[in-house]
């Protein structure tokens, strides 16, 4: 038995996109944004996110939906342990199936390497950035990269000035276009 039921997303019939929010709901003819809701048949104004907060209970912006705890009172919740290794792990390893996918493009177009920021991590120093660049550039592979834009952060800098000088390559490097002053 799978842990999750999977929904099919793509054929909806009159659903505007694949989001999953269609299957509880249908869009309201000529009002833009308004969705009738399948289980309890109220019209949620404020589009499809909006409408999933009404049938997932989260009620800052949306009255609950009232025959959600009928629809759902047989459905088991995932487990702490489901959700932090068998959900995550299943997650990281569809990514990493997508990550490789693109792999078979670089060979002909190259790829791009943006560095940004990380500011949940505390110890964000040179030595910090230039190993994260070094293990990722080795990951994909020098051959493959074009160029590597960065933030221009210091440490960031530091990181790529000791990066081309150790490594001696031929990948541009290029700071973040959102620096530069756009001219009309």
């Amino acid at each position: 038995m799978p842990l999750h039921e999977e929904f099919p997303t793509k054929g909806l019939e009159g659903a505007p996109s694949n989001d999953i929010g269609w299957h509880f709901g249908t869009p309201v003819p000529n009002a833009k944004g308004n969705i009738v809701c399948k289980l309890c048949g109220k019209v949620v104004k404020g589009g499809i996110t909006r409408f999933k907060e009404h049938i997932t209970h989260k009620t800052c912006n949306v009255a609950p939906c009232p025959n959600v705890t009928e629809f759902g009172q047989d459905v088991n919740l995932p487990t702490p342990y489901e959700v932090s290794d068998v959900y995550l792990e299943s997650e990281y390893q569809r990514l990493r199936d997508w990550a490789n996918g693109l792999k078979t493009h670089w060979k002909e177009l190259g790829a791009t390497l943006m560095c940004d920021d990380v500011s949940s991590v505390r110890s964000r120093d040179a030595e910090f950035y230039y190993s994260l660049l070094d293990s990722v550039v080795e990951e994909i592979g020098e051959n493959y990269i074009v160029q590597i834009v960065t933030d221009n952060e210091a440490a960031i800098k530091a990181a790529r000035k000791k990066f081309n000088v150790e490594k001696k390559t031929s990948i541009l490097d290029l700071m973040c276009s959102s620096l530069f002053r756009l001219m009309p």
